[in-house]
């Protein structure tokens, strides 16, 4: 499965659980999808998001991962 339908089975997720996507939780879903497969850490989700959107926190990562 591809990167971009990965992220969009997260939101559909999301959406069926009555939570709202943001653009920063799109903005993570792309990361982790992009990062599916190999090690990644909370922080390493966090650096790659924080270059895409700075206005992203490390407790959006924590709350979006706990989400998944």
């Amino acid at each position: 499965m591809d990167d971009k339908k990965t992220a969009l089975l997260f939101m559909e997720k999301l959406k069926s659980g009555g939570f709202r996507v943001t653009a920063q939780r799109e903005t993570l879903f792309a990361v982790i999808a992009e990062s599916l497969g190999g090690p990644t850490s909370v922080q390493e989700i966090w650096e790659k998001s924080r270059a895409l959107d700075p206005s992203i926190g490390i407790a959006t990562v924590y709350r979006t991962v706990n989400l998944l």
